[in-house]
């Protein structure tokens, strides 16, 4: 087994090790001219040659933090970038554009638009992503925009650079005879092998159908759109083959050069009314961009978390070489080297392997962000809304952010100790043998220990601080002084952890577990900084699994008392309205579902996007009859039956989150804005709702129709006379309408697993960039075990010549390696305990307007527990095989 794992370690970090020398040895050629760059050749490269795993090692740490830091900011940006182009190429030359959210809006109101002032040129446009049945793309999304294609304005737009459709335009009659007719960008067309005059199958609203391909458009402009997954069709025919009446989605308008766009967007708003928004495309842009803010915020925490834990290895690396050249930072104090040349040689030193590892991280994190970009893409596009991002946009500005970040990280850690090694007196270094100081812990209250207890208590009044930008940096603040807190904070509790198993170790662990646990506290400082680095990434684990937990738990006790159907009926997506994916359907199911004898009852379930008050809510409609026994509202303001009853006579009901942040409560009345005209409702209740995180107001079906004659419907909501029957009705419906649609017909449990699966798609990205976090801190802590071995080779040697055997050894450093990973682990989970609080009190609560009740999550405890002071031991055993091997003559005489 040793010489097994001695190899793989070789093998792993042998050529990764001399990588790192020549980088540095180079770097110490260029600054050769210099005093500081002739020290560092023959001072600093030989040390670090000669512990060139350690230094490996330590590189490796920093650089996993920079190559997470460089990922994260390059998918952020890659996606944020993806959403603002696909924004503009559909919009072309479009100065402003009118909307009304996910429902449409009447074509009516294009000649209203047209006839504003200032309006040059009005143009009504449908957009609608639709998932390939056909064979060749099965699975594939295809983003559809329906224009005016032939008309002169939408030519003024949009360049489509299409012969097809040049042919088109001189005779329309044959194309515009079929509802059918779509021309596919020429970048998909070649990719799945479709010709012209071919066949796609697509899901619409009325089932799978067959469209003819009648050209193709090049790959500019509104070709590149969705990463070049585009169709174009007549807008005429997409309203008819999708089932949308006579609704458009938007209306692009070009301004007369003479009249100013404020004015205009202005006019226009005024006229139209609060149902509608009149924005410019960028601005869109700038809109859909906010949504995804949450998963940009956690996804960075989670990286600088990484990094932060790769400066503590440099520091730890710094540290333990500083005091490794005790003699020989004497040897240069006596021939007359200055304090401050001592300062900047070993800060140099650190800076220099901060540069090795960010330039080493910013290469890992280019091909990270691949490989984060297809996870953040398809968690992004199930949860919040359909992205089409194919590639990533790398800049010099994020390498050249990556290569500052990192490098001023591992000089500033690499500060702290140099200092430390100029205070030495000359006398004392060349009397002192070349050993690492051994510092326990101060008796009593020491200025670190209120400094760090002062740093607990003074965290939570950052909570006050007001919101900026819709994040709530003062929370974010907090726990970083939490963070900063507990790392001084360490030491004390390396202290207490030796205390509290003294006694059980003197009576029932062997002689190894009690000189394991006696060092413990020997080197307390060392100890602190290895313990530190795990604790940043187990509380980041744990901070976000109480997060999750407590979420998930709240979002199922909501699905059990809202939802009570056996079997859920949806179209293209298996959870219909919380996904983009989803596809409306027709609401003449209903009829075909009823005449099904083993179903008691069908609730049908309509959500949209509208505008209100400058923000998309949801809009939710239900049939009110499945809250008469089924199912029940979590109500806040409002007693269940009586709010049960205004809503059946129109009035309207709003979630908890929609109440905190437009300010409304039972009894208000509220302005809504849709394609009929304002209308006002009367807000009956508030109650639990997680269906959006902007907010969610609540209708019966009827009064949803009346109210933007819109009968389509997301989901079926099957009760069944016999639940043990769900099988058998599934058959049933499959039977009859599967072939037609694009159908998922999905029992209680399979609902909720689909939707729990949606939901836990943006957490899993963030336990990935945890896992990442672990992995760095585990590196630290075999790198502390290296310098701990190097450090007592003449103490270890004396353990064998008095008749300790190699295992006994081996099982002694492993022990404290473990123990290390035991007290990290153990502030970690408090840490990470006080972080949760943070997340779902302030935090979150500022970002989705939910309050969850907090709940541990055990799961989370149990696998930190599992997996860090196991690797903790297990990070020990190579260090405790090369010190078992080492021959007993040459540790004696090491002094």
């Amino acid at each position: 087994m040793g010489k097994i794992l001695k190899r793989i370690f070789r093998r792993v970090f042998g050529q990764f090790g001399n990588l790192v020398l020549a980088l540095v040895a180079m770097a110490a050629w260029l600054l050769r001219p210099w005093r500081m760059g002739r020290l560092l050749q023959a001072v600093s490269l030989p040390r670090l040659r000669e512990h060139r795993l350690r230094t490996a090692l330590s590189v490796l740490g920093v650089a996993l933090g920079v190559a997470m830091l460089i990922a994260v900011i390059i998918v952020n940006g890659s996606v944020g970038r993806g959403v603002s182009a696909t924004v503009q190429d559909l919009a072309g030359k479009t100065d402003l554009q009118i909307s009304a959210g996910s429902g449409g809006f009447s074509e009516e109101l294009l000649a209203q638009a047209r006839a504003s002032r200032g309006v040059a040129r009005a143009v009504p446009s449908i957009q609608q992503t639709v998932t390939v049945r056909d064979p060749r793309a099965r699975g594939e999304r295809l983003m559809l925009l329906g224009v005016d294609m032939l008309g002169e304005d939408d030519a003024y737009f949009r360049d489509y650079a299409s012969s097809e459709i040049e042919e088109i335009r001189k005779d329309p009659l044959v194309f515009l005879n079929s509802t059918h007719n779509v021309l596919l960008s020429r970048s998909f067309a070649q990719r799945w092998g479709f010709k012209l005059h071919d066949s796609i199958a697509l899901v619409t609203s009325e089932g799978v159908q067959d469209f003819t391909v009648w050209g193709f458009i090049t790959d500019k402009g509104v070709g590149q759109a969705f990463g070049g997954a585009i169709g174009v069709m007549y807008y005429q025919a997409m309203q008819v083959a999708f089932g949308r009446g006579t609704n458009i989605d938007r209306i692009d308008v070009a301004l007369d050069p003479q009249h100013k766009l404020a004015d205009v967007e202005r006019s226009l708003s005024e006229r139209l009314g609060p149902g509608f928004v009149v924005e410019r495309p960028a601005n869109k842009g700038e809109r859909v961009g906010r949504l995804l803010s949450g998963v940009k915020s956690g996804l960075t925490m989670a990286s600088l978390i990484a990094l932060l834990v790769g400066a503590f290895l440099i520091h730890n690396t710094m540290a333990i070489s500083v005091v490794q050249r005790k003699r020989e930072i004497g040897i240069l104090r006596a021939l007359g080297t200055r304090r401050r040349e001592i300062v900047a040689l070993v800060t140099l030193e650190g800076m220099l392997l901060g540069a090795v590892s960010s330039l080493v991280g910013i290469a890992l994190g280019a091909l990270l962000s691949k490989l984060l970009l297809v996870a953040t893409s398809e968690a992004v596009s199930r949860t919040y809304m359909e992205i089409g991002v194919a590639h990533v946009s790398i800049s010099a500005r994020v390498f050249a952010l990556g290569f500052v970040v990192g490098t001023g990280a591992a000089t500033i850690a690499s500060a702290i100790p140099a200092r430390q090694a100029a205070k030495q007196r000359t006398a004392e270094t060349l009397r002192t043998a070349n050993f690492v100081d051994v510092v326990g812990p101060k008796r009593g209250i020491s200025a670190r220990d209120l400094a760090g207890m002062a740093c607990l208590v003074g965290a939570w009044p950052f909570i006050l601080v007001p919101v900026i930008f819709g994040m709530h940096l003062g929370a974010i603040a907090a726990a970083g002084v939490l963070l900063g807190g507990s790392a001084l904070l360490l030491p004390r509790l390396v202290q207490v952890v030796e205390w509290s198993i003294r006694g059980a170790a003197a009576r029932w662990f062997s002689v190894e577990a009690r000189l394991a646990n006696e060092n413990l506290p020997r080197d307390v400082g060392r100890t602190s900084i290895t313990a530190g680095a795990l604790m940043s990434g187990v509380a980041l684990v744990i901070g976000f699994g109480a997060f999750t937990h407590s979420f998930t738990s709240s979002l199922l006790s909501w699905l059990d008392q809202t939802l009570p159907g056996d079997l859920f009926i949806t179209q293209s997506a298996p959870s219909a309205g919380t996904s983009s994916r989803n596809m409306p359907l027709d609401p003449g199911f209903y009829a075909k579902l009823a005449g099904i004898a083993e179903i008691e009852s069908v609730s049908r379930t309509r959500i949209i996007d509208v505008p209100f008050r400058g923000e998309n809510i949801k809009l939710v409609s239900r049939d009110l009859e499945v809250y008469d026994g089924r199912a029940r509202f979590l109500m806040l303001e409002g007693e269940h039956s009586a709010v049960l009853q205004r809503l059946r006579a129109g009035d309207a009901m709003v979630s908890e989150n929609f109440s905190q942040r437009f300010g409304v409560h039972a009894g208000d009345d509220v302005e809504l804005g849709t394609q009929t005209g304002t209308h006002r409702l009367h807000v009956a209740g508030v109650y639990v709702d997680y269906t959006s995180d902007v907010g969610t107001l609540l209708l019966g079906r009827e009064r949803y129709v009346r109210l933007l004659n819109d009968q389509r419907v997301d989901t079926f909501e099957v009760m069944l006379r016999d639940a043990r029957d769900a099988p058998a009705v599934r058959r049933k419906v499959f039977a009859s309408m599967g072939g037609e649609h694009d159908l998922n017909v999905l029992t209680s449990g399979e609902f909720r697993g689909a939707l729990m699966k949606t939901t836990e798609g943006i957490f899993g990205l963030v336990r990935a960039l945890e896992l990442v976090a672990l992995i760095v801190a585990v590196l630290g802590i075999v790198n502390a075990q290296f310098a701990n071995v190097l450090d007592r080779r003449r103490e270890l040697a004396v353990l064998r010549a008095l008749g300790m055997l190699r295992k006994q050894l081996t099982k002694l450093i492993v022990i404290e390696a473990g123990l290390v990973g035991a007290v990290g682990t153990l502030a970690g989970i408090l840490l990470g305990f006080m972080f949760a609080y943070l997340l779902l009190a302030h935090i979150n609560v500022v970002q989705t307007g939910w309050h969850f009740p907090f709940r541990v999550s055990v799961r989370a405890i149990v696998e930190v527990l599992l997996l860090t002071v196991p690797a903790a031991a297990l990070a020990g055993l190579y260090p405790a095989l090369a010190a078992a091997r080492a021959p007993v003559t040459e540790g004696l005489e090491s002094e």
